[in-house]
C-alpha cells in the first residue's frame, strides 16, 4: 500500500506528534519476538516497575509491570512507535473488535516468510497477517523501501461520514486533519453535503459532489467499509483510520484499554479540555482525567485523557521533548575533548537525541537511570528537602555523568574517556 504523503504546508511543528500506540499483552516475550525479530524493529527502551500505580489513564496496574517501547526509528527520527505494556500475573486480555488492524510496512518480508507466514490478497494488496497476542497486524512490503507503522484502523459503531460524531470529535476536538476518505454517497445525510471539517485542509469546498472528485476521495473497494483517514501534526507517514463496523455487529472494546499517545503545547491542554467538555460531549466523547504523571513515580507532566464517541482512548501529553534544546546540548558538549557520546532523554528515560548507536543508547540510559534513581532515594533519606541534580561515575575505562536539573523536562548523559578529558 503506497504511503500517504503529507503536504509540507499541512505539517505542524514538532510539538504536535503521535508518540506511540499503547498495547497490553499477556506474553511479553512473544510480543517482543514478533516486533523485534520478525518485523526488525528496535527496542528503544524497556523499564520495569515494582509496584502497582496509576499510569495516568485511571487504569491501575496490579503489582509489578513493565513498559517496552519499540519502533523503526532512531532516537532522532520522528515516527510513531509501539509501546508494549506487560502486567505480571495477567496472562490474557479480551481483545474485542474495536481494532481492525495495525498496518506496518517493511522493506523486507524475508523474516516473516522464513517463520512460515505467507502473503494473502486483501482489498487489492498482498498482506501478511500476524497475530500478536490477539492484536491483528497487517504487514505489507513497502513500495519505497522504508519501514514504518503506517496506520491504525479502528472500527466504529457510529456511521462514518464527515458530519458524523466520530469524525467531528477527532477534527474539532482532537485537532486531526482529514487526509482521505471513501464513503457510499447513498448513505451521506443532507447535513454532510454542506459540512466542512475545520481541520480538513485538503478540501477547498464544502460541496460533497465536488469533494468526491478530489484526488483524496477513493471509491470503496469490494468488501470495504466506509472510512476516513486522519493525520495529526508532524508524525511522518502515519494516519488513523476510522471505519464503520459491518452492520449487525456490536462494538466490543475488550479489556486491554489500548490508547493513542500524542503531544501538544502545554498551553493547548486547557483548550483541548474545554473543547472535549463542550463540543466533544455533543458528539458523544468525554474527558476522563487532565493531570497525571507521565510515568508512575516520576516527574509530574500535564496531560489530558479523552474517549471518542466509540470509547477509544486518546491521551495528550505536554511537549516534554524539547528538540531544539536537545540539539543545543549535544552541539555544546560534543566540542569538549574526550567526549565519546551524548544522550538527551526525557525525565522518564526516553531518548530524544543521541550520538551513539541504538544498542549503546538503550544500555547506558537503562543502567544510569537506575543508578540515578537509587542515588536520588539515598539523598532524600538523608534530607527529605534535598534533591540530587548531578551524578558522576568513573571507571577504569569511562567517566559517565548524568545531569537532571530541577525545572527542566530532560536529562543529559555524557560518556567520556577520563584519560583524554
Amino acid at each position: 500500500m503506497p504511503p500517504i504523503k503529507m503536504d509540507p504546508k499541512q505539517i505542524r511543528d514538532p510539538q504536535h506528534r503521535v508518540l506511540r500506540f499503547v498495547l497490553k499483552v499477556g506474553d511479553l516475550e512473544e510480543s517482543v519476538h514478533i516486533f523485534r525479530d520478525l518485523l526488525e524493529m528496535k527496542v528503544l527502551s524497556h523499564e520495569e516497575f515494582e509496584d502497582g500505580s496509576s499510569d495516568g489513564a485511571d487504569v491501575h496496574y496490579e503489582g509489578r509491570w513493565s513498559r517496552t517501547i519499540l519502533g523503526f526509528k532512531d532516537p532522532d527520527e520522528d515516527q510513531m512507535c509501539i509501546q508494549v505494556t506487560f502486567n505480571h500475573g495477567i496472562e490474557k486480555y479480551e481483545r474485542g473488535n474495536h481494532i481492525y488492524a495495525i498496518e506496518i510496512e517493511v522493506a523486507s518480508v524475508n523474516m516473516l516468510e522464513e517463520a512460515g507466514y505467507t502473503k494473502v490478497e486483501n482489498r487489492g494488496h498482498d498482506i501478511y497477517f500476524v497475530n500478536c497476542n490477539g492484536y491483528p497486524l497487517h504487514v505489507l512490503k513497502s513500495t519505497d523501501g522504508k519501514n514504518r507503522i503506517s496506520r491504525v484502523i479502528f472500527n466504529s459503531r457510529e456511521p462514518i461520514y464527515l458530519s458524523g460524531a466520530p469524525v467531528r470529535f477527532w477534527t474539532e476536538c482532537l485537532k486531526f486533519e482529514v487526509v482521505g476518505w471513501a464513503i457510499k454517497q447513498s448513505e451521506v445525510p443532507e447535513d454532510d453535503v454542506q459540512y466542512h471539517p475545520p481541520c480538513c485542509s485538503i478540501f477547498g469546498c464544502v460541496c460533497f459532489r465536488r469533494v468526491r472528485r478530489h484526488s483524496k476521495f477513493k471509491a470503496l473497494q469490494s468488501g470495504e467499509e466506509p472510512y476516513v483517514d486522519l493525520h495529526y501534526g508532524s508524525t511522518k507517514d502515519f494516519v488513523v483510520r476510522l471505519q464503520r463496523l459491518p452492520k449487525g455487529k456490536e462494538l466490543d472494546l475488550g479489556t486491554g484499554h489500548e490508547r493513542l499517545l500524542l503531544t501538544c503545547k502545554t498551553e493547548e491542554l486547557k483548550q483541548i479540555t474545554g473543547l472535549v467538555q463542550t463540543v466533544g460531549q455533543l458528539h458523544g466523547g468525554h474527558e476522563t482525567k487532565k493531570s497525571f504523571q507521565l510515568v508512575p513515580g516520576r516527574v509530574d507532566i500535564m496531560g489530558v485523557v479523552t474517549h471518542d464517541p466509540n470509547g477509544l482512548e486518546v491521551c495528550y501529553y505536554s511537549d516534554v521533548e524539547d528538540i531544539p534544546v536537545a540539539d543545543d546540548i549535544i552541539k555544546r558538549i560534543q566540542s569538549h575533548k574526550g567526549v565519546q557520546g551524548v544522550i538527551v532523554t526525557t525525565k522518564d528515560g526516553t531518548p530524544i537525541r543521541s550520538t551513539m548507536d541504538n544498542t549503546s543508547t538503550v544500555l547506558f540510559v537503562g543502567r544510569l537511570k537506575t543508578l540515578f534513581t537509587i542515588a536520588c532515594s539515598s539523598v532524600r533519606d538523608i534530607d527529605p528537602n534535598d534533591g540530587l541534580l548531578f551524578l558522576r561515575i568513573r571507571t577504569s575505562k569511562h567517566e559517565m555523568m548524568l545531569n537532571s536539573n530541577e525545572g527542566q523536562d530532560y536529562m543529559a548523559i555524557v560518556i567520556q574517556n577520563p584519560n583524554e578529558a
